[in-house]
């Protein structure tokens, strides 16, 4: 027997599964697909006659052509080859290099690299198609460039193409982008993998060959190394035109793909539910195949893993006894396409294309590579504006998708597209309960064990499960969780399976943060997407609701967790109203998804059930609340691009007379559109119903940084210094040329000043006695010191932006880069710099009552600055943590924040705006000046109010009830009542 035959008898092997109890939990979602991997392949063994590999073939192709989305992917009428020549060839010595260009679909162009002997020109010679792999020059790469010339110099015309998405053919012009993760991954949706988009692309290839007249059309074969591997692989087994085939570097098992990653170009989704790698290369049989692997390759390519492959498929070689015509080299090295691995190539693809030698190694001629921009068909930024790259086919097929759609989604196509049903554990569901928490462990599949953490004070409210994919820890620190506990609602959350602390580790590639996780689920025909539906249902089967379902079961998705809470309503009738907050508009894009989920994207369920907004509508009649929306490129939707996502949607909604159901909303408002919230205080209003802007001084008096005393009144920093009105209406100036802007009481009574004309902040005592604080940082003057707030440990934070001329600026970064943040003065004296270069110019600065936020207005006044409200988290060391960064409010093109205020209730009021427009720095005419108050957690613009004198710089409560708002404008300061007491640092609350 063999050594092939023994091996063959092990196909069965799998990899070792540990226990799910004696795993890492960030280990535990991959144990748990290799042990579904080994279920699914248990019985696989090698056919014993012609006839039952003959049947199993079929079977296979009939698989293989399903996964890669039949007809859709391999249409049944080819289009026009339309080959175009670019620029001139290249003349070399024994060879010519063609520069050319294909069509492989419909407006779809493949460019090439012809390598033609210069005998071919007299006798027809043999062709080899050279796919490239992952290599970032692609076909222009000197490694790949390699094995062309030496098989050129040999005789054999040469075909290299660009794979679709890499070389001249990515997103961008440049060489060297990566077509795998997120831009990949704009084909799922559609039901037509990259891997089958590749295979048809080759067989084009073929075509194109067999109209040179210099091929000899019965003689053609094809190689390439790792991706380029994948490809000879598929292509090879698929289009029997090919008569000798060999992949380098890329064979080893589909179950040792779920130890690490791969490109998405390799994944063949569900293969694993039909199939082993053996089988695909038995279809190559009886033709030649040859397979080489390197002894330093990763796991998936291994020598150990692709002898598993190699044994399966020469039991099929044999049954066709041509078991000559497989080999399977091994060299010392690394994953490469090295010198002995050409020379291996050359001597076998000449034994077999032109029936010469024993295949053996051939030594390679001697040559010399090009320079890559001198093979590319268009060069530096040449190509034309329309070229297809994969996002854009994506999109073009996915609107012929949806145009020629003809009937209604269903609930069942939806099961399908997620992977379908799942067989329940019979593990025990386990519950602990502390305090006012249950923490419940249970198992949705065997292999897996979740955690929920389920409030349980409020016993008969509804029970909303809140999903984030980041995991329970982010979903608990969300405003969403803090607003839902408020509410009176049970809120469970957990870690999904393979997300928070459940994650696989160092997963990240590209775009796409759960690029290996979703891709071995790819693998298994369960994308995420349905594994994550499965969990929230056996959730709810593990709560053991029963009786307690009166009250409702809500599902919240937020960001890409939106999709699954979607689906989970679709398919789980117990789930009585949902909600997908900022989630994905639409699957349809031209341009690589961003800030998404890689396992979000089922492989054919914009196919086989819809948009987005067709998971919305198999919720019907049952309340859908779209809060919010992000595009597919990971932009922020606006209000009318969510509702035109969603227009269709009321469809679903009208039989039923539910179209009140259906709500498209703010993700402010998401929660009082549950039912969840009151139309409480938030609503009521926040200026005194027939309050107007009332003006209390002029003359240059009211410039900057109201403060407000009790017994001292109002102080402002205007053209004479700072000046103060009187609670008794006395206007007199306290400080001459005191050079003040921002301005604010500490809890002694003490007036703290930043001072722009001394680059310094100061504290002046009632009695007028100054004291500067600091004048330096690091030994190196401020800017100009701008504005100031002060938190609960008496910290005083100060911004410190330069307007006007910039010249001597003396707060750098490492990079000689002008640096305009915040800094903190602790009670010691001592000055720490808290932001830098995370905004462009602080100037308004805000500490939150509960010193949880620190808010900066980001006001950059040259043309094309950033005009932005920004909240930070304020750790307890007074420290801000820079990933935390979140925008609140963008005043565009118009003049952007400045000071802010915030009353009891948390709102923010943000001095901003331009009555004049001020092109071309500030051109826009609907930022109008005034006061903004807006959302501390949402952003949303609750309020405005109109101040008419330019600019409007700061406001500030006071009043014996704190609810009288000073604005300062133009020199001018005036008030206005509010609804709402201010928070103030000063008089300290008794």
């Amino acid at each position: 027997m063999s050594r092939f035959a023994l091996l063959a008898l092990s196909l069965v092997a799998a990899w070792p599964v540990r226990a799910a109890d004696d795993l890492p939990p960030n280990k535990q979602y991959q144990a748990f697909v290799v042990q579904q991997a080994a279920e699914l392949r248990k019985n696989d063994k090698p056919p014993e006659t012609l006839d039952a590999w003959k049947a199993q073939e079929a079977e296979l192709r009939k698989n293989l052509f399903a996964a890669w989305g039949g007809e859709a992917c391999f249409p049944a009428k080819p289009c026009p080859l339309d080959p175009q020549q670019h620029g001139d060839p290249l003349k070399r010595d024994g060879y010519t290099v063609e520069k050319l260009t294909i069509q492989t679909r419909p407006g779809v162009r493949m460019t090439a690299n012809l390598y033609v002997p210069d005998a071919a020109r007299q006798k027809k010679a043999p062709a080899i198609l050279q796919v490239h792999g992952h290599w970032k020059g692609a076909k222009q790469d000197p490694v790949v460039q390699s094995r062309c010339i030496g098989a050129a110099k040999l005789g054999f015309v040469v075909l290299c193409v660009d794979a679709f998405g890499a070389g001249e053919r990515g997103v961008g012009t440049a060489l060297g982008e990566y077509h795998g993760d997120m831009t990949a991954a704009t084909l799922l949706p559609l039901g037509t993998p990259l891997s089958g988009l590749q295979v048809y692309e080759n067989m084009r290839a073929v075509d194109y060959l067999l109209t040179r007249p210099e091929v000899d059309g019965d003689n053609i074969g094809i190689t390439g190394a790792s991706g380029g591997g994948n490809q000879t692989m598929y292509a090879g087994a698929w289009d029997k035109r090919f008569k000798c085939v060999v992949p380098v570097c890329s064979v080893g098992t589909y179950q040792a793909y779920l130890q690490t990653a791969c490109c998405m170009c390799e994944v063949v989704p569900g293969a694993l539910k039909f199939t082993e790698e053996w089988a695909v290369l038995g279809l190559v049989a009886p033709r030649a195949l040859m397979v080489m692997n390197a002894t330093k390759d990763g796991v998936q390519f291994s020598v150990g893993e692709s002898r598993k492959s190699v044994a399966g498929a020469y039991t099929v070689f044999n049954l066709h006894r041509r078991p000559g015509n497989l080999r399977h080299e091994i060299f010392e090295g690394p994953h490469d396409y090295s010198k002995a691995m050409r020379e291996a190539m050359y001597g076998w693809m000449t034994l077999h294309l032109k029936s010469e030698g024993t295949g053996d190694p051939i030594p390679e001629p001697k040559f010399a590579t090009e320079k890559p921009e001198d093979l590319r068909c268009y060069p530096g930024d040449t190509r034309p504006k329309d070229f297809m790259t994969i996002p854009k086919y994506a999109a073009e097929e996915a609107k012929r998708l949806t145009a020629t759609r003809r009937s209604w989604p269903t609930a069942e196509a939806l099961g399908v597209a997620l992977g379908g049903t799942a067989k329940p554990s019979q593990g025990r569901v386990k519950s602990d309960v502390s305090g006012g928490t249950r923490t419940l462990t249970f198992s949705p599949e065997d292999g897996i064990t979740l955690a929920a953490t389920v409030e349980t004070e409020s016993a008969g409210g509804p029970l909303v499960v809140l999903l984030n994919l980041e995991g329970s820890e982010v979903a608990r620190k969300s405003d969403s969780y803090a607003l839902l506990k408020k509410s009176g609602a049970r809120v469970a959350t957990l870690d999904l399976r393979g997300t928070g602390k459940l994650a696989n580790a160092n997963e990240r590639v590209g775009r796409a943060p759960d690029h290996n996780s979703a891709q071995w689920g790819l693998w298994e025909g369960r994308p995420l997407l349905g594994q994550w539906v499965v969990d929230v249902s056996r959730l709810l089967d593990s709560l053991a609701l029963g009786d307690r379902t009166e009250a409702g079961v809500v599902v919240v998705g937020e960001g890409p967790a939106g999709l699954v809470a979607l689906c989970a309503a679709a398919t789980d009738k117990r789930i009585t109203k949902v909600a997908a907050v900022n989630a994905l508009t639409n699957f349809v894009t031209d341009a690589p998804y961003t800030n998404q989920r890689l396992g979000t994207l089922a492989p054919g369920i914009l196919r086989d059930v819809g948009d987005v907004w067709h998971l919305a509508a198999l919720c019907a009649p049952r309340r859908v609340v779209i809060a919010g929306g992000v595009l597919p490129d990971g932009a922020t939707a606006t209000g009318d691009q969510v509702a035109k996502s969603y227009v269709l949607a009321h469809r679903a909604f009208a039989p039923t007379g539910n179209e009140k159901d259906f709500v498209i909303t703010t993700p402010a408002n998401v929660l009082k559109e549950l039912g969840l919230v009151a139309a409480d205080a938030k609503d009521q209003p926040i200026f005194e119903p027939g309050a107007k802007l009332a003006t209390l001084s002029e003359e240059g008096a009211g410039g900057e940084g109201p403060a407000w005393d009790p017994k001292l009144g109002v102080f402002t920093s205007g053209s004479k210094g700072i000046h103060q009105l009187t609670p008794a209406g006395e206007k007199k100036v306290f400080r001459e040329k005191a050079g003040t802007n921002g301005l604010l009481f500490d809890r002694d009574g003490h007036l703290v000043c930043c001072e722009p004309e001394f680059k310094s902040v100061s504290r002046i005592t009632p009695d007028g006695k100054r004291t500067v604080l600091t004048d330096n940082f690091g030994g190196k003057k401020y800017n100009t010191p701008n504005d100031l707030t002060i938190e609960s440990k008496n910290r005083i934070y100060f911004s410190d932006p330069r307007y006007g001329p910039r010249d001597g600026m003396e707060q750098l970064d490492a990079d000689g880069k002008t640096i305009e943040g915040v800094y903190r003065i602790d009670p010691d004296g001592k000055v720490h710099r808290v932001i830098g270069r995370e905004v462009e110019r602080a100037n308004g600065v805000l500490v939150s009552a509960d010193d949880k936020y620190l808010f900066v207005a980001d006001n950059n006044n040259d043309t094309g600055g950033a005009r932005k409200l920004w909240r930070f988290d304020l750790k307890a060391d007074g420290t801000v943590e820079p990933k935390s960064q979140k925008l609140l409010h963008d005043w565009g093109k118009g003049r952007g924040p400045d000071g802010l205020k915030q009353d009891a209730k948390g709102r923010l009021y943000v001095a901003g705006g331009l009555n004049k427009p001020n092109p071309p720095a500030e051109p826009a005419t609907d930022v109008k000046g005034g006061i903004y108050v807006i959302d501390p957690e949402s952003g949303k613009l609750l309020a405005f109010v109109g101040v008419p004198t330019d600019e409007v710089t700061n406001c500030a409560f006071g009043g014996d009830d704190l609810k009288t708002l000073y604005v300062t404008g133009g020199g001018t300061l005036y008030s206005i009542r509010t609804t709402t007491p201010g928070r103030v640092v000063w008089p300290v609350k008794k």
